[in-house]
């Protein structure tokens, strides 16, 4: 299952929610490994799952450059893909967790930004390659999580197509919203068209939420009014604690019992019942 987490608009907790998210799953008992692919080339998730990231010799950027420019055939075995496949292997960060369940990462760096431009030239291919690509990597694994830049662009644009379902993050402020709006109205009609008509928008959940302000108040029936069912009924709140977490640290597994924890425990039992109910029908 490949989830990803996308608005263009910066700053609605895209970083917050994949983490958070992956660490949730895997309390979830039928779940046993869980990949993140960072696809921001601010590598804001990279540096919570792997704050001591200097080690990493390998990055998502070699893999999407590698799998588009040499046009990695992924339908059979020949020697471009048991390259790639190496590459992969060496790029992927892995952390036991209790259980023995494991969170995998593809971690991201600012070369990315590099390899997007040089990909851009051949973006017809390259959308196309880069879902191949994914989807080759997560057959590995129960879900997959990808977090994505705040822009709609190559990055953005081919982690949608290679997702089976889209979770968009907002605040409830105009940008925020109008973010979701494009993805819906826009995005998604091109993806199910010409790259992937599975690819399903799983939900929209209200991050950073104050609902003490006044701006909250009444922004918040709007927003319901706006996207009805949509809306998932979990909200999260701001939390400064949160943006203070480091290597390992989410409110899963670093603030047990708070408010923090017990909203994304009850965002992904939403995220879960959502998926099984769009599975079986």
């Amino acid at each position: 299952m490949i989830i990803t987490i996308a608005n263009h608009k910066g700053g609605v907790g895209k970083t917050a929610i994949t983490t958070n998210l992956a660490f949730s799953l895997l309390k979830v008992p039928e779940c046993k490994n869980v990949l993140i692919i960072d696809m921001d080339p601010q590598a804001n998730t990279t540096d919570i799952i792997c704050k001591e990231s200097n080690h990493i010799s390998s990055y998502v950027s070699g893999l999407l450059k590698y799998a588009v420019t040499e046009n990695v055939n992924f339908s059979e075995p020949n020697e471009k893909l048991a390259h790639l496949e190496t590459m992969i292997k060496e790029s992927t960060v892995i952390t036991i967790m209790p259980d023995q369940k494991t969170l995998s990462l593809i971690p991201s760096s600012l070369e990315l930004t590099k390899t997007k431009i040089e990909l851009s030239t051949r973006e017809s291919i390259a959308n196309f390659k880069i879902k191949e690509l994914i989807r080759y990597i997560s057959k590995s694994y129960d879900f997959t999580l990808i977090d994505t830049p705040p822009s709609i662009e190559l990055l953005t644009f081919s982690a949608i197509a290679s997702s089976d379902y889209v979770i968009i993050p907002i605040q409830l402020d105009s940008h925020a919203i109008k973010g979701a709006i494009d993805i819906i109205n826009d995005i998604l009609p091109i993806v199910n068209q010409y790259y992937n008509p599975r690819t399903k928008l799983l939900g929209i959940v209200i991050n950073t939420f104050e609902e003490r302000t006044r701006i909250g108040k009444l922004t918040l029936p709007r927003v319901k009014e706006m996207f009805k069912e949509l809306v998932f009924e979990t909200t999260i709140s701001r939390s400064v604690k949160i943006t203070e977490l480091g290597f390992l640290k989410t409110a899963l597994t670093d603030m047990p019992g708070s408010k923090s924890y017990e909203e994304f425990r009850k965002f992904t039992e939403e995220v879960i019942s959502r998926l099984n109910k769009y599975e079986q029908g």
